[in-house]
């Protein structure tokens, strides 16, 4: 991973994440209503998208880290260069931006991990021009297959409309993984209950502390999508279709209710930290209650054999032949009266 360095001239792209593949690839896949082509093959440096035909056009580059290709590439579109800077910084926060040319913008791919409960997360940067649609990404998965399915076999309205609807069928994909991550966190949030309403520990603590850090990581890459969708919905040019803003109008309600689980779940996560920390105080309470009963039990009891445990020559009771049993009736007569005293008190 290379990091920028302070002081480095703006609009200089440098690569900032880490290598997740071995190579750049590209695949273009071009469709209208009745057309479908499909091809795919390693980045070269001198590659250049053929315009020539008037089917819509989706190119897909996964991997880069071979930040000369990423820059050669975009040089050849007419990417600014500050933008190419933003897709190499896989760190980005999500943004939009457009000019006269294109519409440029980053979201987050949020991934459930497969040997984990932890989250990967992936940057998909988007050039949307006329009849084109350019994604970044710095992996190679399956994450957009529906939708490259749903194009190959005609299904839906997705080859009667044009790039836009595409990039709007792509960033639907990464809300359906938003909302699908979300639930499934809600519902291991659920399961904390019982455990710590009936068996807390540290453990328990733990696995709080570690979903608030997952909660955290949500948050930081969904609720800035708020700003990016409305921006989106209110940009005026012909690369966006009127008949696809109610789409994305859609799009703005999902997140919204998405940001509502999470602000739900943050909730439910601090009451539950204010619930175990007060079973914890509760235990040390009872704990502490019971320690003093038996102090306060044994500190009369610790007085007579202090007293009888003197080193005196004249002790009347001692040579007394009863002596002996009469402590012992002394010391079970304090108990038991101490015991009924603090049963009455309701403090037992």
């Amino acid at each position: 991973m290379t990091n920028k360095k302070v002081g480095d001239i703006p609009g200089n792209p440098v690569f900032t994440g880490k290598k997740k593949i071995d190579n750049t690839y590209i695949r273009i896949i071009e469709y209208n209503s009745e057309n479908y082509k499909n091809t795919e093959n390693i980045l070269e440096n001198n590659f250049q998208i053929d315009n020539s035909n008037s089917l819509i056009k989706w190119i897909n580059i996964s991997g880069l880290h071979l930040s000369d290709t990423i820059i050669n590439f975009c040089t050849c579109e007419n990417i600014h260069t500050l933008h190419i800077e933003d897709i190499l910084n896989t760190s980005h926060r999500p943004k939009i931006e457009s000019n006269n040319n294109y519409i440029f913008i980053i979201l987050k791919l949020i991934k459930q991990n497969a040997n984990s409960s932890n989250i990967d997360t992936e940057q998909i940067s988007f050039i949307l021009k006329n009849n084109t649609l350019i994604t970044f990404r710095e992996t190679k998965d399956n994450s957009f297959d529906a939708v490259i399915e749903r194009i190959k076999n005609s299904h839906g309205i997705i080859r009667k409309n044009g790039s836009d609807y595409l990039m709007f069928s792509l960033i639907d994909i990464i809300f359906d993984n938003y909302h699908n991550i979300v639930e499934k966190f809600g519902e291991e949030i659920n399961d904390l209950d019982y455990i710590i309403v009936n068996e807390p520990t540290k453990k328990t603590i733990l696995s709080i502390y570690n979903n608030k850090k997952r909660l955290n990581v949500f948050r930081k890459h969904i609720n800035p999508v708020n700003e990016v969708l409305l921006s989106l919905s209110k940009i005026d040019c012909d690369l966006i279709n009127k008949k696809t803003k109610p789409y994305i109008k859609d799009l703005n309600d999902i997140v919204l209710h998405i940001n509502e689980k999470l602000d739900q779940q943050s909730s439910i996560l601090n009451d539950y930290l204010s619930i175990y920390h007060s079973f914890t105080n509760n235990r040390l309470n009872e704990i502490m209650k019971l320690l003093s009963i038996y102090a306060s039990i044994f500190i009369p009891l610790t007085f007579l054999t202090g007293v009888y445990g003197m080193n005196f020559d004249f002790f009347p009771e001692i040579h007394y032949k009863y002596s002996y049993f009469i402590f012992w009736l002394i010391v079970i007569i304090i108990v038991l009266g101490l015991l009924i005293y603090y049963k009455l008190k309701k403090w037992l």
